[in-house]
């Protein structure tokens, strides 16, 4: 993954963090206008492309 994927990436956990500490249900596979998924098997495939620093800040969101 390059460097932009990753920067998306976090924005992605970021969105669903925030949803998360709302108490917000996440649509289930629903793509935001900005093309972000919030599904589980999305984000969980974006994780395992993190480096291991952003993989960690990645877990502080969520």
């Amino acid at each position: 993954m390059d460097e932009s994927s990753n920067q998306r990436a976090l924005l992605n956990l970021k969105f669903i963090a925030t949803k998360v500490n709302q108490n917000q249900e996440l649509p289930e596979n629903n793509k935001e206008e900005d093309e972000f998924t919030t599904s589980n098997e999305k984000v969980g495939e974006l994780l395992k492309h993190l480096p291991e620093s952003k993989y960690l800040y990645a877990l502080h969101l969520l």
